[in-house]
C-alpha cells in the first residue's frame, strides 16, 4: 500500500502543474449543478461538480471561476467525492476561482462522480456565472493522458429571488477515517522521508490535516499537512491530526524505530556513557 499511495501522490503532485496542451477526448463531461430557480439576494446554496465518463479516470485538476463581486464562498465539502488523496485542501481565491487537484485510488467510471461540493452565499442581484477553467482529468490508461475539461453554468439573483438555503447542517459525531498512514524513505532526497496520509470523511467532509513529529524527546509545533509532508531523516514519531467541518478530531501517531535507535538512542547511549566515565574518573581522584 505505501508504493501504490507513494505512485499516487506523485501524480498529484504532477497535475499541480497547468500545461497548456491536452487532448480532446470523447465520452467526459463535466457538469456544474446548482439550483434553476431565480435567488434572492443572501441565499447559500451549494454548487456540485459532478463528472461523467465512459473512459476510467485517476486524476484531477479543477479551476471553477465565479463572479465575486455577486458572490462568496461560506465553504467546501469533500463527503462523498471519488477523490481519495489530495495533496492540499481547496484553495479560495480572492479574485473569483476555487481550485483543487486530487487522485483517486480506484479508478472511475460512470457516472455522476461527485469532485466537491462548493457553498455559496449571494452578495448582490445580478447574472453570475460558473465556468471551469483550465481544468484537467488524466486517464488511467497507464499513459496519464491528460483531457482537458470545460462546463459552465449561469445562475440569476434578482430582489424577488427565493432564499435557497444551504445543505441542511449534518449531525455527524464521528471523525474523519485515516485510511492509511506511512512513513518511507524519500527515494530522491536521501535527507528525508515522506509522510503519505489517504483520509475520508463521508458526512461532513475533511477540512484540514495536521501533524507534530519528535526528531528528539519533544513534539514540535502543530502545522498545516500537505500531502506528502516532506520530514527531517530523524524524525521517529509523528503525530497526525484530521479535522472535519463539524469539529471533530481523529488522532494517530505513528513511529519509524530504525531512527529512534539510530539518532536518539545511540546519542543518549554515547552521553551516558561519557557521564558514566567522567563521573568514574571523579570518584577516583577523590579516593586518591
Amino acid at each position: 500500500m505505501n508504493k501504490n499511495l507513494l505512485i499516487f501522490l506523485g501524480i498529484i503532485l504532477g497535475v499541480s502543474v497547468f500545461f497548456s496542451n491536452a487532448r480532446a477526448e470523447e465520452g467526459i463531461s463535466f457538469q456544474i449543478i446548482a439550483p434553476e430557480e431565480t435567488l434572492g439576494i443572501g441565499a447559500e446554496f451549494p454548487l456540485r461538480i459532478i463528472v461523467d465518463t465512459e473512459n476510467p479516470l485517476n486524476a484531477y485538476q479543477v479551476v471553477l471561476s465565479f463572479n465575486a463581486q455577486n458572490l462568496e464562498v461560506m465553504g467546501t465539502n469533500d463527503a462523498g467525492s471519488i477523490i481519495d488523496i489530495t495533496r492540499d485542501q481547496p484553495k479560495i481565491h480572492q479574485e473569483g476561482r476555487v481550485t483543487f487537484s486530487g487522485a483517486s485510488l480506484n479508478p472511475f467510471e460512470g457516472g455522476d462522480g461527485l469532485l466537491l461540493t462548493i457553498n455559496f452565499r449571494v452578495l448582490k442581484e445580478g447574472t453570475s456565472e460558473f465556468k471551469l477553467e483550465d481544468s484537467f482529468v488524466y486517464l488511467a490508461n497507464g499513459k496519464g493522458t491528460k483531457v482537458r475539461v470545460s462546463g459552465d453554468r449561469l445562475v440569476v439573483v434578482s430582489q424577488e429571488g427565493v432564499a435557497v438555503e444551504k445543505d441542511a447542517t449534518v449531525i455527524d459525531d464521528a471523525p474523519p477515517s485515516v485510511l492509511n498512514l506511512s512513513l518511507t524513505d524519500d527515494p530522491i532526497n536521501p535527507e528525508q522521508k515522506l509522510l503519505g496520509f489517504v483520509v475520508k470523511d463521508n458526512l461532513a467532509g475533511v477540512k484540514q490535516t495536521y501533524i507534530q513529529y519528535k526528531q528528539w524527546l519533544t513534539w514540535s509545533d502543530l502545522e498545516v499537512a500537505q500531502n506528502p509532508v516532506a520530514l527531517p531523516k530523524n524524525v521517529w514519531a509523528v503525530k497526525f491530526q484530521a479535522m472535519d467541518n463539524t469539529g471533530n478530531v481523529s488522532e494517530k501517531i505513528i513511529y519509524d524505530w530504525r531512527a529512534f535507535i539510530y539518532y536518539d538512542l545511540s546519542i543518549l547511549i554515547i552521553a551516558l556513557v561519557a557521564i558514566g566515565t567522567v563521573i568514574n574518573r571523579t570518584l577516583r581522584r577523590k579516593k586518591v
